[in-house]
């Protein structure tokens, strides 16, 4: 009984120390993709004629980021709905 009390505590334990380094992972994974994408938040960008604007940006899965953007509508307003940017050939407006 003791026993089983003392190997609960330990597996919490190590439940915990799991999640803040899951947790730190995390952290460094964003900051990396904020290092090594060109662009930043807020950065308005046009491709072929396409206005949009980068609302996130996110750890990729196969690259070192992903952009979330919202593109502009042909009245000139942002429009609410948010897609992935595809990194192809975006550049700051």
């Amino acid at each position: 009984m003791i026993q089983e009390q003392i190997l609960e505590a330990e597996i919490a334990k190590l439940d915990q120390q799991i999640h803040e380094l899951g947790m730190s992972r995390a952290n460094k994974r964003y900051e990396l993709a904020n290092l090594l994408c060109p662009f930043r938040v807020g950065d308005i960008l046009v491709r072929k004629g396409q206005r949009a604007q980068a609302p996130a940006i996110s750890p990729g899965y196969f690259s070192g980021y992903k952009m979330e953007g919202a593109y502009y509508k042909k009245d000139g307003n942002l429009g609410i709905r948010t897609g992935e940017l595809w990194r192809d050939d975006w550049r700051k407006a």
